[in-house]
């Protein structure tokens, strides 16, 4: 706020969070009103958003800025967000392991206590849409966060008694891709913002969006 008055030329008081004293010309409120306003009702405005990730052989990856329409199979979801308001945005799924085994002795007897732990597979980012001016029916897009899979190994281990045990314990593997992009791009078309080395040898996987602006 006191950005704002020192570039309209007067000066603004902080009284409480939230609430300023303008010391200015009456025809001066009524510009600082009216800008005010304008500003409520952009950050007012309400975007719908599509986004899809897929695999694809290098050869045949789109480029940065392309319009697309994946095949199946592929993974997308919709959520709602505020413009140049920053959005959590989370589709993962979440896989439990045995983490950790513990013998547990007791007299003439022996058992073993596991641990469970958990990791995920999936797409986890952040969104911001209209950080810079409309223009030619076309908006800005920023999207930073991480695209990882989990896969499940075995690992071998002995557990001596009077016998010997063998035993097997699950321990994930994960991979995990940074994403980050901020792209101007036409209002309703699916469009690439980000391409990262697929999981599996040879591929690649294709992060895309589409903004749909909400009445």
């Amino acid at each position: 706020m006191d950005t704002l008055g020192a570039s309209l030329g007067f000066n603004c008081v902080a009284l409480s969070p939230g609430v300023y004293g303008v010391d200015a010309e009456e025809a001066d409120h009524a510009t600082l009103l009216d800008l005010l306003e304008k500003i409520r009702n952009l950050y007012a405005e309400h975007y719908a958003i599509q986004v899809a990730w897929y695999a694809t052989p290098p050869a045949d990856a789109p480029a940065i800025g392309d319009i697309v329409t994946p095949s199946e199979p592929f993974r997308r979801d919709r959520l709602v967000v505020a413009r140049r308001t920053p959005t959590e945005f989370t589709q993962v799924r979440r896989s439990t392991y045995v983490s950790k085994i513990d013998p547990v002795v007791a007299t003439s007897a022996v058992g073993y206590a596991s641990e469970i732990g958990s990791v995920e597979s999936g797409l986890r980012a952040s969104i911001m849409v209209g950080t810079g001016p409309e223009a030619n029916d076309t908006i800005e897009v920023r999207m930073t966060g991480t695209l990882s899979r989990a896969t499940m190994g075995k690992m071998g281990g002995a557990v001596h008694t009077d016998k010997t045990l063998e035993m097997q314990v699950e321990l994930p593997e994960v991979s995990v891709r940074s994403i980050r992009s901020n792209l101007r791009i036409e209002n309703g078309k699916l469009t690439v913002l980000n391409v990262v080395d697929g999981f599996e040898e040879g591929t690649s996987i294709v992060v895309a969006v589409s903004v749909r602006k909400l009445d």
